[in-house]
């Protein structure tokens, strides 16, 4: 007699994204280092604190995303971005034109740290506001590609050139930077921007997908650690985001410094047991090939090794 096996379909409230990737370091951060360090930083959130930023964000998502995707960019800033600002702790002004600017230059937000700082500020001229700020945000509609030119609200400019001409020219008459970080967003997609890292770098968070898919708990909390106002705040003239960078780029070259030693050493140890297995009958005219055979063979294994992990 024949049995059917069971199946079983579990079903979640928020479907999460599944089968890609929530983030890529290009060149801000690492992957290591978010994975195995950051979870350990003082700025990690409890639970129950992300939870309750995590259930907003996803429900807002849900409820809205239909509509998001039809209207216009001021859709997406009015019923999504300027929600989740508020969550992340941050206040803001809404274009607020650079003031040193050589041509006019006006980026989406101008971000605080919170409403006090707002307040007190409120009535003064842009530049003082400038420097009272904490990061700029450039926003897009929901799911428009943020490497693609605009069409509408800033035709013929992508929209990471603005953000990265926004944070050089957001300056003060000495040149000093009124901020080094700068964020781009369509609602979905997150983007960090460094004015100190080259212009082609960034970190990318992907929050939400096409449909009403919204990535998971655990990812989650990446995303509020780093995108948090208080990451931002300065003190003595840096931010934690800038000490952020900094232990990233310092844990990478270890990690790349250990990787050589060790492959180094795996190559000496394929080459002496090659060399001293008589049947192979090397001299020390092999040695040049031997050497490159033993890196071909090594390489290749890691490839396996990776693939298969």
């Amino acid at each position: 007699m024949k049995t059917k096996r069971a199946t079983v379909q579990t079903e979640t409230l928020f479907p999460e994204l599944q089968n890609e990737r929530r983030w890529e370091t290009r060149g801000i951060f690492s992957e290591h280092y978010l994975r195995s360090r950051l979870t350990q930083s003082h700025l990690w959130p409890k639970d129950e604190i992300a939870r309750s930023m995590y259930d907003f964000a996803s429900e807002l998502w849900r409820k809205r995303h239909v509509g998001l995707a039809k209207g216009p960019e001021e859709t997406t800033r009015r019923e999504f971005l300027e929600k989740i600002l508020e969550r992340l702790g941050f206040s803001f002004f809404s274009n607020l034109g650079l003031p040193e600017s050589e041509r006019p230059q006006t980026p989406d937000y101008l971000l605080f740290e919170d409403e006090e700082t707002k307040d007190r500020i409120f009535n003064d001229d842009n530049e003082v506001k400038y420097q009272a700020a904490i990061c700029l945000m450039e926003a897009k509609k929901v799911h428009h590609p943020l490497d693609q030119v605009s069409k509408k609200e800033t035709p013929g400019r992508f929209p990471h050139q603005q953000v990265r001409d926004y944070l050089t020219s957001a300056a003060s008459k000495t040149g000093e930077p009124y901020f080094r970080w700068g964020i781009l967003t369509s609602g979905d997609v997150w983007r960090l921007y460094c004015r100190d890292a080259h212009p082609s770098h960034y970190f990318e968070f992907h929050l939400a997908g096409t449909n009403d898919q919204f990535c998971s708990f655990d990812d989650f909390k990446v995303f509020f650690t780093l995108f948090q106002a208080q990451v931002f705040v300065r003190k003595d003239g840096r931010c934690q985001l800038d000490d952020i960078r900094e232990e990233a780029i310092i844990f990478q070259n270890k990690l790349e410094e250990d990787l050589r030693e060790r492959i180094f050493k795996v190559v000496a140890d394929l080459a002496n047991g090659f060399w001293s297995y008589k049947d192979n009958k090397l001299t020390e005219g092999d040695l040049h090939d031997l050497y490159n055979n033993c890196l071909i063979f090594l390489y290749r294994l890691l490839f396996v090794l990776y693939a298969e992990g």
